[in-house]
């Protein structure tokens, strides 16, 4: 954390409140820099997050808590949904065991 540092850049501001602009710059030891920028974050509108991206999202952050096989059942279920008249398959398999 000693290594990083936080700082605004005011020609991003211009962006908000319609988005929420970053840019990253990595220093290298070697004096090199390597910067990315991002206007429209994704996940934003005009920046959609496809189904694909959106099921690999959910599996690495809910796995370490429901398990891999729970999280895929998790996703049948919600591609289901359609065809669902409750939503009590889905909810059981959200709860998490003690």
């Amino acid at each position: 954390m000693g290594k990083v540092k936080v700082k605004g850049e005011i020609e991003l501001d211009r962006y908000f409140p319609q988005s929420w602009p970053g840019r990253v710059t990595i220093r290298l030891r070697d004096g090199f820099s390597h910067t990315s920028e991002i206007i429209i974050p994704k996940g934003e509108k005009e920046n959609p997050m496809s189904v694909q991206e959106v099921e690999e999202k959910f599996l690495s952050l809910a796995a370490p808590v429901l398990g891999d096989s729970k999280v895929r059942s998790v996703i049948g279920e919600v591609q289901a949904l359609a065809d669902r008249e409750s939503l009590s398959e889905l909810l059981a398999l959200l709860r998490v065991s003690a």
